[in-house]
């Protein structure tokens, strides 16, 4: 059938497709979203664009999501792609990493092969999912490109949905195109959100469909419609493609125009209801839009099949869509024999058509299988689940499988229904949270009520609130934790003491912060024994409440009083945590030495527990890690963290997931180790954006900004500083607001912007005493308003904040951060005094202070800020312009200017901060020091035939490779994905690339490649 009136669209289509061809270059993917009303014509403009794509030998998949399918979690992508993906060559996946696979495996049953059991226990780690898809994807357009569509997404799960949120915020690397058809009104929030910023920011293209023009309408009704019905047929279609085509179809078949309000031959039209042969055909929430009288040409079809050709529609409808002809037969309750001639019946009359796939059928539009499937009546369809699910089940079906037609036909106290709904809902826990919390609420309202049954209850509801949490859904998470409460038999304290503590978290989450300590003092109080277990639990909650509300006294007091019931009841786990809490509100009051020894204690008490100790209380490793980046004992802080998530992976508990990977990616930023600060960051931020908790998220958000900052990206680092700056400053007074002080104001610092530098430092830590600040931690506001007011030339002032520092020391003195934050401000403000030697100096004390405790990325700027002292001290005895004083001794070892900057460049370029590394490389060439593309090859390097270095010969394969894709624009994580490595093999790579070369930058190693690749080029002419 010809396409009419939409030539808009399709000239749209073509150019996002010619550029498709066009970016195989850059390996830029592109998003197309074509949107309107139901029937309108979104598919059959779509099928068009497969058409086209598939003409210029492009790779297509098309997927389709269904209505009533809604809880089959990716099910539009499986049906998308796991045909394609059956029968592709298992070598042609080999450069996916074995952990890709293993994700891709939970979500395609053509590669379930590839998941050796569960890869995936936590719901906040299902963005490993996404970026394996979207792995996928990449691999897949490398032949050609490919081009994905996806069709009806306003039906898709809630795991299809947050796929394609993902894929719309990180796209595919490589030419891949997806295309996605849906209706705007039934569209999730959070997806329609994400497609309208793709939208803003030109990623997405829109094609929004509405009614046909008066004379493309008649040109596409052409023969259909008999002479002078056609005026008739427009207005009440109001040019709806798809409502005309059946109009015009009911007028052929009737020989008279249907219209609302007027009999129909076997039905009759009412309130967009029609009761055509007995059966009731209502156009729901999906087809309350529909005309009356399309709904009854829909349901007159139906009703004039012979009764077993409409048997089998009925039974195709419980089976999905598209529709396997065995499970239509099976639900349909006939052979599959006599099913396969009755569905030649359907074809031939229009109502289904056969798909690509063998026996597999579809309808010729959704709003057609949702006409036959309430035309079947509840009862019916009902006994038509049973049926299915009792086959399904002979066979040995999973329940993720079995569930839906359980939860279709199970009756209240079906018991076998509730077992197999739990075990669905557990099955998708991880991928699709939102999915198992409707199989678990699904469960409890065939429960019976009985005392029997309470446990079973109890689970239920714990798990219910459990998975609506990981989706974001607080609010009703917080419901089912009441009933939970509310169905607690008496004597359960334990289970009481847990549930108290788990609805005042969500309460915390919903920004109810009192209601939530309230809760918890009122259950400590309903305890019989304050010397319990129980008891110190709720302590443990009261004092972490206290410290994300600055509350540093009554953090200690709760702390301190659980960690003594701890002792008292012998739970060596309790102590342990509550010991962490107590080091944090000593160094939140400044009593240094009674923090860094609380925490020494917590520490060795947690080593000398089992992992199943640990897993108890998995707070502790939390704990433990965001300590140790507090009292600088990193490398501890990392393995504390590695425990815990390795634990929590183990176990299932997701709750101090995304907060343990946040304390993690601090302690490597200090360590140096910013590849892997970043990737623990992104990973966060992946993690808590699924969850949907805002501090969470900017919680998360600030590790990302801290890391960036560092590694020079300061675009990145803005844009998610000021979107968790956003957040925080709804609730001012919390640590979480604090923290902006030193993470947003650095940010803004290296930006070039010290005004803004000093309001958000002012504004997030208090004002000029940094009061919401612990201790030792406002020596970071001090050190940063110091450094702007420097920079603004308002010395006078930074003399003042250093004042400030140089009095807080003694108070900090078993820290190394705060000297060395006091010594690089008085370096700076030195510097610009023109006092050369004394801010050397002072910047190697600084330095010297950072190694102590392996601060390597603040150690390394110092010596970058010494060395640039040192050279302009040089500058000045030269006194003529030319370089000098590179012979000035910096170092107590000797260590000379150029020595000290190209120690800091080094090592600076190892950890990854770019933007660091290249200030040390220009320091080098105003010394005179040749570091860029013209330097001397390094020993070693091969000569061309010139006799010139060819440069790139001194490169391994994989290097060339890897400098190849730098110099061309590739990030390093595009590179990573290309290559099937890690993000940290490339970072290592590169360091080795550009030592290799003597080059600090991509550019530069650009122009060092084009002369290998203009001789490459005269030799092939």
């Amino acid at each position: 059938m010809r396409l009419v009136g939409r030539d808009g669209g399709l000239a749209t289509i073509d150019a996002v497709l010619g550029g498709l061809t066009a970016a195989r270059a850059s390996r830029r993917s592109a998003f197309v979203r074509v949107v309107g009303e139901p029937g309108i014509g979104k598919s059959r403009l779509l099928a068009e664009a497969t058409r086209r794509a598939d003409r210029r030998g492009f790779l297509v998949v098309e997927g389709a999501a269904a209505e009533f399918d809604d809880d089959l979690a990716f099910a539009v992508f499986v049906d998308a792609l796991d045909d394609y993906l059956a029968g592709l060559d298992d070598r042609a996946l080999q450069r996916l990493a074995p952990a890709v696979l293993a994700h891709l495996g939970t979500v395609f049953p053509a590669l379930e092969h590839r998941a050796d059991g569960p890869v995936l226990t936590l719901p906040a780690e299902r963005y490993r999912i996404h970026r394996a898809v979207r792995a996928l994807l990449s691999l897949l357009a490398e032949p050609a490109p490919l081009v994905l569509v996806l069709d009806d997404v306003h039906w898709s799960d809630t795991a299809s949905g947050e796929l394609l949120t993902y894929l719309l915020a990180h796209p595919p690397t490589g030419s891949v195109l997806i295309a996605v058809g849906y209706r705007p009104a039934h569209l999730p929030d959070r997806l329609r959100a994400a497609f309208d910023r793709g939208h803003l920011s030109g990623h997405v293209e829109t094609i929004e469909l509405g009614p046909l023009r008066r004379a493309d309408a008649e040109l596409l009704a052409g023969a259909a419609v008999r002479r002078g019905t056609f005026e008739h047929l427009y207005t009440e279609s109001g040019g709806n493609p798809f409502y005309l085509l059946e109009l015009a179809r009911a007028a052929d078949r009737d020989g008279t125009a249907s219209s609302g309000g007027t009999a129909v031959r076997g039905g009759i039209v009412s309130g967009g209801t029609v009761v055509s042969g007995g059966a009731v055909v209502s156009g729901g929430t999906s087809a309350g839009a529909v005309p009356a009288a399309v709904i009854a040409a829909i349901g007159q079809e139906i009703a004039t099949l012979p009764d077993a050709a409409r048997t089998l529609v009925h039974g195709a409808a419980v089976a999905g869509e598209p529709f396997d002809i065995q499970l239509a037969a099976l639900a349909a309750g006939m052979a599959d024999s006599d099913a396969l001639s009755l569905v030649d019946q359907l074809a031939s009359v229009g109502l289904v058509t056969q798909t690509d796939v063998p026996r597999r059928f579809a309808f010729r539009h959704p709003l057609v299988r949702r006409a036959v499937y309430e035309s079947a009546g509840p009862g019916w369809r009902i006994e038509a689940h049973r049926r299915l699910a009792d086959a399904l089940r002979a066979r040995g079906a999973a329940a993720v499988e079995l569930a839906h037609h359980v939860q279709a036909c199970a009756q209240p106290g079906d018991l076998e229904a509730v077992a197999a709904l739990t075990a669905a809902g557990h099955a998708v826990a991880s991928q699709a949270p939102l999915v198992a919390a409707r199989r678990f609420d699904a469960a409890l309202r065939l429960l019976p009520v009985g005392p029997a049954d309470t446990r079973t209850r109890l689970d239920l509801l714990v798990a219910l609130a459990t998975s609506l949490g990981a989706a974001g859904q607080f609010q009703d998470s917080h419901r089912a934790l009441e009933l939970a409460l509310a169905h607690l038999p008496a004597g359960e304290v334990g289970m009481a003491a847990r549930l108290q503590a788990f609805c005042a978290a969500v309460e915390t989450v919903l920004g109810l912060h009192d209601q939530a300590r309230r809760r918890l003092r009122l259950a400590l109080d309903a305890l019989a024994d304050r010397r319990s277990a129980e008891a110190a639990t709720l302590m443990i909650e009261l004092a972490a409440d206290a410290h994300w509300s600055l509350d540093w006294p009554a953090e200690r007091r709760w702390a301190a009083e659980a960690a003594a019931v701890a002792r008292h009841v012998g739970d060596q786990a309790i102590e342990a945590s509550a010991l962490t809490l107590v080091a944090f509100s000593e160094f939140g009051m400044g009593t240094a030495e009674l923090a860094d020894d609380t925490l020494r204690t917590a520490a060795t008490l947690a080593d000398t527990m089992s992992d199943a100790e640990v897993a108890g209380r998995l707070d502790i490793t939390f704990h433990l890690a965001g300590a140790g980046l507090n009292l600088e004992q990193f490398e501890q802080a990392v393995r504390h963290a590695d425990r815990g998530v390795a634990l929590a992976r183990a176990t299932g508990q997701g709750q101090y997931m995304v907060q343990t990977i946040i304390m993690k990616c601090g302690a490597l930023r200090l360590l140096g180790r910013l590849s892997e600060a970043a990737q623990s960051a992104e990973e966060a931020v992946d993690s808590a954006r699924l969850g949907g908790h805002d501090n969470l998220i900017a919680f998360a958000l600030q590790a990302r900004t801290w890391v960036a900052t560092a590694r020079g990206d300061l675009d990145l680092a803005l844009a998610s500083g000021q979107e968790s700056r956003a957040i925080t400053r709804r609730n001012p007074h919390t640590m979480l607001a604090a923290v902006d002080a030193w993470i947003l104001g650095e940010a803004e610092l290296e930006a070039g912007r010290p005004a803004r530098c000093v309001a958000v430092v002012l504004d997030a830590a208090g004002g000029p005493d940094a009061e919401r600040l612990p201790w030792a931690n406002r020596c970071r506001a001090w050190h940063l308003l110091a450094r702007a007011d420097t920079e603004r030339g308002r010395l006078s002032a930074a003399q003042e904040w250093i004042a400030r520092l140089d009095a807080a020391l003694p108070g900090v003195a078993p820290f190394s951060l705060p000297r060395a934050e006091t010594e690089s401000a008085r370096a700076h403000l030195l510097l610009a005094q023109g006092k050369y030697q004394a801010a050397a100096s002072a910047a190697l004390v600084s330095a010297a202070a950072a190694d102590r405790i392996s601060a390597r990325l603040y150690a390394a700027r110092a010596r970058l800020l010494a060395g640039r002292a040192l050279a302009a001290a040089g500058r000045k005895t030269a006194g003529d312009g030319t370089p000098g004083g590179t012979n000035v001794r910096g170092t107590a070892d000797g260590e000379g200017t150029v020595d000290l900057l190209e120690r800091a460049r080094t090592e600076l370029e190892l950890y990854g901060a770019l933007r660091y590394r290249d200030e040390a490389a220009r320091e080098l060439r105003r010394l005179g020091v040749r570091t860029g593309s013209g330097a001397t090859p390094q020993r070693g390097a091969s000569q061309g035939a010139s006799g010139q270095g060819t440069h790139d010969d001194a490169l391994s394969p994989r290097e060339r490779t890897i400098a190849a894709l730098a110099a061309a624009g590739r990030t390093n994580s595009q590179i990573a994905t290309e290559l099937f490595l890690s993000t940290r093999t490339v970072e290592r790579h590169l360091t080795h690339i550009f030592s290799k070369l003597d080059v600090s930058s991509r550019a530069q190693l650009g122009a060092v490649l084009q002369p290998r690749a203009d001789t490459d080029g005269q030799h092939s002419r």
